[in-house]
């Protein structure tokens, strides 16, 4: 069980701030969650993040995951790190509240990343749960069960089915993990892709909430606003906690729908589209 937030277009500074705080609350105090799982409020088994920039036409990338809380002092020193005159940025960034037996460490922290040599790098961050033993079956990577957790597997088998950096492809690979029938509660991601050489970047993200998992729908569930010049993607805590800072709500995603993020020409561009 986790928060995940995607930013991305030419920096909103005033819906950058916000935002952040809103995530950092999220992680420490889910208001969400705790209407469901009374005292399970805190997202409190690590955190990561990954920034992909532009700033006087020079590729920026960040990326870093530890297994510690979000303490408010180190996030803050987080967050003055961004650029906020690139260009334009991509922002990925996720806080853990890890299941049960499932390990505790800055490997399993997200966001994951994994490249497919020649083409691409990918950073994902995953929350929900899947049947991870049936994807390492697949994936011929039963070695490594104990090892790493299930989104570990999720980016594994996106780089085993996704050839080149073509977003469709991203989410025709989500799409067929999706049909093999392992998600038990939710197959909700977001990504950042770099294309090698980083000819080009761009976003996407997935909310998808299987039978399992209906329960906690209103917890799961991926939210989008955008502004004129970002968008911001996010868990409905998120979102919760930024209505209350500038009062807009964020309009919710639809079950299996999923948004292409992508700066083009200096403009940003997104489509949504229904997969599943």
């Amino acid at each position: 069980m986790c928060r995940l937030m995607l930013f991305g277009g030419s920096p909103d500074k005033q819906l950058l701030r916000l935002a952040l705080k809103s995530f950092r609350l999220s992680a420490q105090f889910d208001v969400v969650l705790d209407s469901f799982r009374r005292g399970r409020r805190s997202h409190n088994h690590g955190w990561g993040a990954t920034v992909v920039a532009m700033k006087f036409g020079e590729l920026m990338i960040s990326y870093f995951r530890t297994s510690l809380p979000i303490l408010e002092e180190d996030f803050k020193a987080f967050a003055r790190s961004i650029p906020r005159d690139a260009q334009w940025l991509y922002l990925l960034l996720h806080a853990r509240l890890a299941s049960q037996n499932q390990p505790i460490d800055a490997l399993n922290s997200h966001p994951i990343h994994v490249s497919r040599p020649g083409a691409y790098s990918l950073w994902l961050a995953h929350n929900g749960t899947v049947d991870k033993r049936v994807l390492a079956e697949k994936l011929g990577l039963t070695h490594l069960l104990e090892k790493f957790t299930d989104t570990y597997f999720i980016a594994q088998w996106i780089a085993r089915n996704v050839e080149g950096a073509e977003p469709k492809a991203f989410l025709e690979s989500l799409k067929s993990l999706a049909e093999l029938g392992v998600v038990e509660s939710a197959l909700n991601v977001a990504g950042i892709v770099l294309s090698e050489g980083g000819g080009r970047v761009f976003a996407f993200a997935l909310n998808y909430v299987s039978k399992g998992g209906q329960e906690l729908e209103e917890y799961y569930r991926l939210h989008l606003l955008k502004s004129s010049s970002s968008i911001v993607i996010g868990s409905s805590t998120i979102f919760r906690y930024l209505n209350n800072f500038i009062n807009v709500g964020g309009e919710g995603l639809r079950n299996g729908e999923a948004v292409v993020v992508e700066v083009k020409n200096g403009s940003l561009s997104f489509e949504r589209l229904s997969i599943l």
